[in-house]
């Protein structure tokens, strides 16, 4: 029997895993993006430098290429795969970690998009669309 790995463990995975393949233009839009919402609450978060923090927080992000700047850009892409379920975040992890059994954790719930019909929402008549 393989690990077994939380949902955060899984979707940083997938991050840490996406990160290479992005440009500098997709990097300075995370970031950019990163300033524009509000992380304040997600424990992650606070696992950045206050350095990194500062300059995310401000938009003022000189070089998205910089290496410094690689754990938040890992963060916000792990965000992206937070409504995914776990039998699909399995999938995806054992393509890079073949010794992983299990993704543990409650899958989030979701409502119907009224655009495509596809469960992706965290909440109904909230502005994610």
């Amino acid at each position: 029997m393989g690990r077994i790995i939380d949902r955060n463990e899984a979707t940083l995975l997938l991050g840490k895993r996406d990160l290479p393949a992005l440009t500098i233009s997709e990097r300075e839009d995370i970031l950019y993006c990163f300033s524009a919402e509000d992380w304040g609450e997600d424990p992650l978060w606070a696992t950045l430098p206050t350095d990194i923090r500062a300059e995310i927080e401000t938009g003022e992000v000189n070089n998205p290429e910089d290496s410094r700047f690689d754990q938040a850009v890992i963060i916000s892409v792990a965000s992206e795969y937070s409504s995914a379920r776990n039998d699909w975040l399995l999938a995806e992890v054992n393509k890079i970690h073949s010794d992983i059994s299990l993704v543990d954790g409650q899958s989030p719930s979701l409502e119907c998009c009224p655009c495509c019909g596809r469960k992706s929402l965290g909440e109904r008549a909230a502005w994610e669309i």
